[in-house]
């Protein structure tokens, strides 16, 4: 949360005050739900660092996926 001007400078994004407060929410929401997957992921595991790879991997496929970036092969 400390470097959220910095990175919205930094990525061009507009300098209006909505716009940076929704930058700063969305940014905010996804490190807590990171956080919350680890934690869940802990309780399973009984590892600290099995359950933080665990959820970075699951968050990291989960964006690919919903972002459109990964496709169906028979689409393509």
């Amino acid at each position: 949360m400390l470097f959220v001007p910095f990175r919205t400078r930094v990525t061009g994004l507009q300098p209006y005050s909505e716009n940076f407060l929704h930058y700063t929410i969305i940014i905010f929401f996804l490190a807590m739900f990171g956080e919350i997957m680890s934690v869940l992921l802990m309780g399973a595991f009984m590892n600290p660092a099995l359950a933080t790879s665990n959820a970075s991997i699951i968050l990291s496929a989960t964006g690919l996926m919903a972002s459109g970036f990964l496709r169906y092969v028979y689409k393509i």
